[in-house]
């Protein structure tokens, strides 16, 4: 059988039996046997009991199997950069939505993209949060990334979620007036 919700169930019953190898193990043969036919769902249940536990590590295994599978997958990108912001890494974070980016075909690089402009602004709005140099004196790097998107894409929401930014950002280093 290949439904994510039964290897969910089964990996469950492990876990309330106090069999987390039994878990681990099932949802392996999951991802095993159901290849590149492995849904969403059995991704990210197998990261939400590992994150469950605090294993961060698995979890950023379990991602990059997930990727690796399917490098299209925005929501696979998303996730991973998601899981590298909540635990305060957000170079790693950085580096999992370039990377993303850099995929020839992502099923929605919107997503991604709005991902990582939230994260950019997050940080300028949270500055005690992020662990790289910031802007360094420059521009900020969600303005950076809007242009970086606007020579990608011509689209109309894009020039008003940028405009909007703008018009919400306080000036300081890098901003006009």
């Amino acid at each position: 059988f290949t439904f994510a919700k039964v290897w969910v169930m089964l990996a469950e019953l492990d876990v309330r039996q106090k069999n987390l190898p039994g878990a681990r193990a099932t949802y392996g043969e999951a991802l095993g046997r159901c290849g590149h036919l492995a849904k969403a769902k059995l991704y990210r249940e197998y990261v939400r009991l590992e994150q469950q536990l605090g294993e961060v590590d698995r979890c950023r295994t379990i991602y990059g199997k997930w990727v690796e599978a399917d490098p299209a997958s925005s929501a696979a990108w998303a996730a991973f950069g998601d899981l590298e912001h909540a635990v305060g890494e957000q170079d790693r974070a950085r580096a999992v939505y370039e990377l993303a980016l850099k995929q020839p075909e992502l099923d929605k690089p919107e997503a991604v993209w709005k991902k990582y402009v939230d994260l950019e602004i997050f940080l300028e709005n949270n500055p005690d949060e992020d662990d790289g140099d910031g802007a360094a004196g420059g521009p900020p790097r969600a303005a950076t990334l809007y242009e970086r998107l606007l020579e990608r894409t011509g689209h109309v929401k894009v020039y008003l979620s940028y405009a909007a930014y703008e018009e919400a950002a306080p000036a300081g280093p890098g901003r006009g007036a």
